[in-house]
């Protein structure tokens, strides 16, 4: 006894069928988050109390979470450095010096020493000037050689000292530039914008990235 034959799907169906599934797939796309090409900030804040940054870092951090542009710190200050780690709600490039007025305001003897940022960009270099373009920011940002960091040596109660690889890293990254992907992450202060000037990031360290993060 034969089994009754399956009948074959239509042509028609199998291109409803295919649509229907990407449809889905670009729903789910859509859906997805996007992750973030600005990746993380460091903030270094200076403070008034005796101990460091760790004493007071309770109301500190109730007074920085406060701030409009400020999603979330680090539950524990890097004590040593006078730094924290800082996630921004805002997609786009978080300005220093808005930063520095909003720390200022909270009224608790804090300010901002410098504000250090990672992030995914492609190089660009417009004349002799190398530029990272980064998603979500509208203008790129003016690459330079670090001058200084923004982390302190709490024991020497001074800034870090600069390591060789650091002070040479943009002319490092100059140099490789022509013959490495356009896509880089790119770690380093960023300087404050002034009504002259617009936002620079010193390069501290740098890596290559051969696709989107």
């Amino acid at each position: 006894m034969h089994s009754p034959a399956v009948p074959l799907a239509s042509p028609g169906f199998l291109r409803a069928r295919a649509a229907v599934t990407l449809a889905l797939l670009l729903l789910l796309a859509a859906a997805a988050p996007a992750r973030a090409q600005i990746r993380s900030y460091t903030v270094g804040l200076d403070v008034n109390c005796p101990y460091g940054l760790t004493e007071c870092w309770a109301l500190m951090r109730e007074g920085l979470e406060a701030i409009d542009t400020v999603a979330a710190v680090s539950p524990r200050p890097d004590a040593v450095r006078g730094t924290f780690e800082m996630r921004a709600k805002d997609p786009g490039l978080v300005n220093p010096q808005l930063l520095a007025t909003n720390i200022f305001l909270m009224g608790v003897g804090a300010r901002l020493r410098g504000l250090e940022l990672t992030a995914d960009g492609t190089l660009e270099k417009h004349n002799s000037q190398f530029l990272l373009r980064i998603d979500g920011v509208k203008v790129p940002l003016r690459l330079a050689a670090l001058r200084e960091k923004i982390q302190m040596n709490n024991p020497k109660k001074r800034r870090e000292e600069i390591s060789e690889l650091e002070r040479t890293a943009y002319q490092t990254l100059v140099a490789q530039a022509s013959n490495a992907a356009p896509r880089v992450r790119i770690t380093g202060p960023l300087a404050k914008p002034t009504a002259t000037a617009e936002a620079v990031l010193e390069v501290r360290t740098f890596e290559f990235v051969t696709a989107r993060p």
